[in-house]
Parts: structure tokens; sequence; C-alpha cells
């Protein structure tokens, strides 16, 4: 365009304002006056109020002139409609300034345009336009914006501010949670809550759905499963925003009845205003009214476990028991099922901390674990305390029972269980190697826990035998030294040195005792130096200790009482001692006794001596007329038995003179060394012929009780007790049996512990050699570890040792000047009241 025609159209357009403008061209607001503006694009001043054409006219020759028909009137529903429906709008189209109106067109972006139909024939027009829902995007609802245009018989269509507008409201988007679903309270088990089921009472389901299109249909909203889940209207407010609402539906605990269980799969259903249904979702949760099931399962420790790997052993371990004690490395399990056919087939599952154990009787705690790499249930097997009746073969059952629930606190029915238990701890066959044990074992756990036992040598290896805790031989000294073990043998856990009589009785052999077997020895004969050698009585005995440690023996052959001390690991004797009292001894010696400051004894058959240790002075009480047999027991007052037929029972004082003695036939032959028990008992078993154990009031000598007080049980082993005051003793007759007493205000009972008595099955149990388990001869004395295991062994050819589990938890405790628990005082094999073993 010139410059000329320009300004034509700067001036006619200046003439379309409807109102009055400056005259004069402006570049700002400045050059315009009062109340005026500068258009700047026109460069004219033009007042504030100033007022354009019509929107269907244009500026021509300086007048307004009507271009095209206008649209007016458009109508769209206010509603949302589905993608699937239709959606109708109609328009007013106003061709009245113009020649008339030839047509009207509905236009959406990227869409065919629509015609619009009409049944008016004026210049004013309503059209109605019908549009597919499938203007819509599948899975949308935004908002589709659309315009009308409309044109006249003259070509001319409508001006662009003429045009008509709208927005279509379609939806094909149904709502969606916003965070899924949340199950609140119940218990969590692998990402799902679960709860008790009940008579009343709900459960509350929470989630937030929102939807931007026509908006969540509350009232729609519903859980459903196979049917509906939930009851009553949820409660719902709005969420983050208008679009959102955060609901809450209840579910009735009693969905599920009491007596099942169900895991349910469940969805929020509904649909937002235009009908589109909640997209797809999915949740759980878990109602349980159903118990779970418990499985008892016993794995006993494997055949041999804890002994020595020895043919000539028999393992109580023999993979079908536990031994009565000592057996808390082992585990019992169970495992707690909760699954069931269907439609209970899945429920909470077990309580890893709600299972709890009891073994009937025990007092121990009884402390449940979970192990989840095998998904069971475990505690400890102790039954040290356990209630528990053993049959004569030591054998009986323990009840265990186990308690589960599962998760939600549905319990199970308890599971009561049978678990065999033994008391053999271990039988060692010494056919062979040693036979006709003698005396009593030794039981110390210096320098290592052990049991040292003597008897006649069968392979070379020596008749003194060490055992360790699982049954193994640890040492073997003697050989070719002590050939003839006579009686007891002692031991200072002291200086660690084991004393024996050897030789046929002839020397005393002394060995130092290491971890790992003896490191030394020497032996010291009984020679008097002109030739003759003196013929031991009975067992050493020992006072002092460390350096001035002595063996005490008695020599019946030269009448002499020695005392003997030395250095194993020198072997030598480096002291040597002894009386006689300057030759008025003059026939048998009997053992000593001592209890550290004076040494007794009896001796020439009739009479009681005390003897200082350093043997200078010997106080010989008067001729008793009686036949002393063994040693005398020290417990107050000094005890012992004669060798008449029948036998006595003496209580003297210290000073000779007689407190009581036995009279009648009570005792028919002679006498095992008394026993004597605190206040209470002193003991005396025969030594063949009576058959009963006799029990002595120890203040009056009267009989307290005697057992079998209803048969014979033949020769009978003296006896040793346990801290529960237990008594233990071996009897040949007519049983061969270590018999098991328990007084009760002096009346004694088999019963109360292990039946009548330990003496195997009758049956061989077989390993490889078989082994036979049973009791075959009269026993050596009992004696018990510092654990409560008791250990004695069969003197005959068929030579075994028993370890056997007692209910007591070590010996009883000797009270100075008042208690002899066993023979030999101690598990030492000490007579010195003195003395204490370890």
């Amino acid at each position: 365009m010139d410059r000329k025609l320009l300004i034509v159209a700067v001036a006619a357009s200046v003439a379309c304002w409807k109102g009055e403008a400056s005259v004069g061209l402006c570049k700002a607001d400045a050059d315009c006056g009062a109340n005026s503006t500068c258009n700047q694009s026109l460069h004219v001043c033009q007042y504030a109020c100033a007022k354009l054409c019509a929107t269907n006219e244009v500026c021509l020759g300086g007048a307004c002139v009507a271009q095209g028909p206008e649209v007016k009137q458009v109508t769209a529903p206010a509603t949302w409609s589905r993608r699937s429906q239709p959606v109708t709008v109609t328009a007013v189209v106003d061709g009245s300034s113009g020649p008339g109106i030839e047509s009207a067109t509905l236009q959406i972006a990227g869409q065919a345009d629509i015609t619009g139909t009409t049944a008016d024939t004026g210049l004013v027009r309503t059209y109605t336009f019908l549009v597919a829902g499938a203007v819509q995007a599948a899975g949308a609802e935004t908002p589709i914006d659309f315009t009308i245009t409309a044109k006249d018989t003259g070509g001319q269509s409508s001006l662009q501010a003429a045009l008509g507008h709208g927005q279509l409201l379609i939806d094909d988007s149904g709502p969606s949670l916003v965070s899924g679903v949340v199950v609140n309270g119940g218990v969590a088990v692998s990402g799902i809550k679960w709860f008790k089921a009940a008579a009343s009472g709900n459960i509350d389901v929470q989630t937030s759905i929102q939807d931007a299109g026509s908006g969540v249909k509350q009232d729609t909203l519903t859980l459903v499963s196979a049917g509906r889940l939930d009851v009553g209207t949820p409660a719902c407010a709005p969420g983050a925003n208008a679009q959102t609402l955060t609901c809450h539906f209840s579910v009735p605990l009693s969905t599920v009845a009491a007596g099942s269980q169900r895991r349910i799969a469940f969805a929020v259903a509904g649909t937002d205003a235009a009908g589109n249904a909640v997209k797809t979702n999915t949740a759980a949760l878990g109602i349980d009214g159903k118990a779970p099931t418990i499985t008892f399962t016993t794995a006993y420790p494997v055949a041999g476990a804890d002994c020595a790997s020895d043919q000539s052993l028999y393992c109580g371990h023999d993979g079908s028991h536990f031994w009565r004690a000592g057996d808390g490395k082992y585990n019992l399990t169970f495992t707690v099922s909760d699954v069931y056919l269907a439609p209970d087939d899945q429920g909470s599952g077990a309580d890893q901390a709600g299972s709890t154990c009891s073994i009937a009787g025990s007092a121990l705690a009884c402390t449940v674990t979970y192990d989840t790499a095998t998904s069971s249930f475990t505690f400890p097997a102790n039954f040290a305390d356990a209630t528990f009746s053993s049959g004569a073969d030591g054998s009986g059952s323990v009840s265990v029972t186990a308690h589960a629930r599962d998760a939600v606190g549905n319990d199970a029915t308890p599971v009561v269980a049978s678990v065999d238990v033994t008391r053999l701890k271990w039988m060692r066959s010494m056919i062979g190697k040693v036979d006709t044990f003698k005396g009593s074992p030794i039981a110390t756990t210096q320098p290592v826990p052990q049991v040292v036992l003597a008897g006649s040598e069968r392979d070379g290896a020596g008749p003194l035998v060490s055992l360790g805790p699982d049954g193994s031989v640890l040492w073997r000294p003697g050989h070719s030294e002590a050939t003839t073990v006579s009686n007891n043998v002692a031991y200072s856990s002291a200086t660690r040195r084991v004393y024996v009589l050897g030789d046929n009785a002839t020397k005393l052999f002394a060995y130092a005792v290491g971890s790992t077997g003896t490191t030394g020895s020497y032996s010291c004969a009984l020679d008097d130096g002109l030739g003759n050698l003196g013929a031991a009585t009975g067992s050493p005995a020992l006072i002092g200790v460390g350096a001035a440690e002595r063996a005490l023996v008695a020599d019946s052959g030269l009448h002499r009482l020695w005392l003997f001390g030395g250095n194993p690991a020198t072997s030598s004797c480096t002291s040597l001692t002894w009386t006689d009292d300057g030759g008025n001894w003059k026939t048998n010696v009997n053992p000593p006794t001592t209890d550290g400051a004076l040494i007794y004894l009896g001796h020439d058959v009739s009479k009681l001596s005390s003897v200082t240790p350093n043997l200078v002075t010997v106080a010989d009480a008067p001729s008793f007329a009686i036949s002393i047999n063994g040693p005398v027991s020290l417990a107050t007052a000094l005890f012992f038995a004669n060798r008449s037929v029948p036998a006595q029972l003496f209580s003297y004082s210290s000073a000779f003179v007689q407190n009581w003695a036995t009279s009648g036939t009570a005792l028919a032959d002679a006498v095992n060394v008394p026993v004597v028990v605190g206040t209470n008992y002193a003991f005396a078993s025969p030594l063949s012929g009576d058959g009963h154990l006799h029990a002595f009031n120890k203040a009056t000598g009267t009989e307290a009780w005697k057992w079998d007080p209803a048969s014979t049980i033949g020769n009978v082993s003296a006896p040793a007790i346990g801290a529960s005051q237990v008594i233990y003793f071996g009897s040949d007759s007519p049983t061969k049996q270590l018999v098991v007493l328990k007084v009760v205000a002096d009346v004694p009972s088999a019963a109360d512990h292990w039946g009548s008595a330990y003496k195997g099955s009758g049956t061989q149990k077989t390993v490889a050699p078989v082994i036979d388990t049973t009791v075959d001869g009269l026993t050596t004395e009992p004696v018990i570890d510092s654990t409560g295991v008791l250990y004695f062994a069969t003197g005959t050819a068929n030579a075994k040792v028993f370890a056997l589990i007692t209910d007591s938890t070590g010996p009883l405790a000797p009270v100075a000047g008042s208690t002899w628990p066993r023979v030999g005082y101690d598990n030492c094999n000490s007579s010195n009241t003195a003395f204490v073993c370890q």
C-alpha cells in the first residue's frame, strides 16, 4: 500500500469510531488533550469511552457495515455425558443484517465440521448440532472447546468476533484411587492386615478417590468381593482438593464366622457422575476365627552323641532317648500350621512370638525360639528336674507341652508329647582289660573331670583306669607295679596324686596325674629293713595337704601304721615313718581314719587307738573284747562294727566311752564300715547273708528301718548318698541291681525315684559288637560326681562301668564332725574329715 492509501485508511478508521476523536496524529498520550489517550496503532487521539463497530460489522468508508451472520445464544449441556452418547448443542444465528442465512457449522479442532440443522426459515434461526461422543479421546475427561460459525446467502461468513463458542463435557475416565487402600488396625502379616473374627465390630477400610471429570458419585461407592463386603454408607469427606474424596468403609468382623478363616480379596467399586466405573484396583484383608494346629516332632540325639567313639561303650544316646540331664544343648521342635482345606485354606499364620512350652514338673525356664530358616519352634531339652519315673532299666518318659496361637490370637489346642528319657549316660565294658573292680570309684574335677577305678589288669595296660565324662579312657597306669589292687584307691585333688596298694599289698604306689595322663610315679615298700615285707590292709588314707601330705597305710603283716610321702615327679619316697606303739601291736591293723588332727584305727582284733600325726603319741583304748571290723567312721562320735555273728554296730565317744551298741539279731553277719548322715542315721550294710540295709538312729542306736523289709536282697555294697539325701547301693539278690531309696519320716521307698532298682532291661542292646547293659554282679560302692552322675562298676570278670544320671545335684556335702556320707568320706576316697575333695 502506498502512503496516500494508508492515510485514507487511517482517516476512514478514525471515522469509524463512535464518539469523538481528536484531530491530528499523536505519538503518546501527552500529545492528546484531557480525557483522551493516544491509540498507538492508529496514532490518533481518542476518548476513553470510545466504542468500535458491532461484532458483525466492519468499518467501510467511515461507516460500520454489517459483514456476515452473527452467532448468538450457544447452548451446550452443563452436565457430563459418556463417550458412548451423542451431545446436542444449539445456537441462534442472526442474519438480519444481511441477505439471509445459508448455513451454520460447529467446528472442533482436529475433527470434521458438523453442520447444524434448523427448521426455521427467517433471518434469525436456531440451529441444532448433534455431536458424537467419540470426539472425546478414549479414556479422557478434559472439556472439549468448540466454535460455531455461520454463512449468509451472499457468501459472507461470520466475522471472528461474531463466532459462537462453547465446551463439550464428555467423560470417558472413571474415578481412581489416589494411593491405594489402607486397612486400619489389625495385625500385619506379609503385607496383609488380619483380624480376629467376632460377632460384633467392624474393620475400618480407608481410601482416597479422585475424578477430574464429572466427579465421584459418592452414593455409589462400596467394597466388593464375592458380592458387597462393607455395610452401611461410607463416610466421605473432601480430600486434598475439590476433585478428591477420602472415604471410610466398614467391614463386619462377622463376615467370617468363628471357626473359619479367610483371606479376602476386594476392590473399591462405584462410578463417577457420568457413570464411568471406578478404575481397576485390588486390596485384601484377612479375618481369622480358626485356631492353628501344632505338630510335635522329636529329633533325638544321634546314636553315640556325646559319648566316646568306642565299640566297648554303649551310649544312652541311642537315637531314641534323651539323657535325664545335660541335654540342654539339644532342642525339641514343633511346627504351627494355619492352613486348612478350602474355604478356610489360609489364616493369619503362626504368631512367631506367641508360642510357649512347659515340661511337666520342671521349674527351669522353658523358652521357645522361632527358627526362620525352618519355620519351626524349638526349646531346649532340659529334663533335669522334670517329673520322671524310670523303669528298672533307667528309662522312662517326660511329658512336654507346646502352646501356640495365630497372629490374631486364636489359641491352638496344646499338644502334649511324651519324650523318651534315660538315666543311663553310658555303660562301658572292660572285658579283657580290667575286671573284678574293687572298692569305690573316685570322682574328681582335678586336673580334669574324671572317674578313677581300680581292679585286676588283663591286657598289660595297668589296673588303674581313668574315664572321662564321655566314657573315654584317659589313662591307665600301674602295669607291673600295682598288680594286685586291694579295696579303695585314694586321691588327693590338692596334689593331684593317686595312691594305690599293689604288689600283693607290699607297696604303696603314687601317681602324679596330669590333664592327659600320669606324669610320674613312686612306690614305697612296706619293708622293716630286715628283709621282712608287710601286708597292707584295706585302703590308704590321706592326711595333710601339699608338701605335708602323707598317705596312711595299715600293715597287718608287720603290725604297723605307715606314713608315706614323696614326689611322683622324682619317683622317690622322701619320707617314711611308722608306729607299732613300741611293739605293742601284735596282730591285725585295720585301715586308718583321720580328722586331720588324730588318726583312729582298730588293731589286735579288739583294741582301738588314736595316733598323733607325728607318731609321737599313741592313745590306746581299753580292750573292747570285740572284733573290730574295718575303718572307724568319724561323725560326732566314733562308729564302727564288729565281726561277730550276729554283728553289732557301736558308737563311742572320742574318749572311748561307749554311747550305744546295737542288740538283738538285727545284723546277722559282719558289716561294711558304717555310713553316718547328719543327725539321723548310721547305716550298716551286711557283707553277706543278712540281705538288708539297716538304718539306725544316730543318737540312740535303735533301728529306724531296713530295706527291703519284705524280702532278702542278698549282699549289698556300702551306700552312697546324694545331695538330695537319696541313698544308692548295690545288691546281688534276688536280682543283681542298684537300689535307689528315698526316705521320708523313717519310711524308705524306692518307688519315689527309679522304681525298685536299676538292673538293666534284661535284653541285649545292639551296637557293634553286642553289649549287654544289665547289672550282672554285686557292684562297687557308688560315687556321685559334682554334676549328679552316679558311677559304679561290677566286681565280676564281666567288668562293666556304669554312668547313671541321678536327680541329685551332686554328692551330699560332708559336715565335719557330723556327716560321713560314704565309705571313703568324699569323692576322693579320703577318710580325712578335714580334707576337701574337688
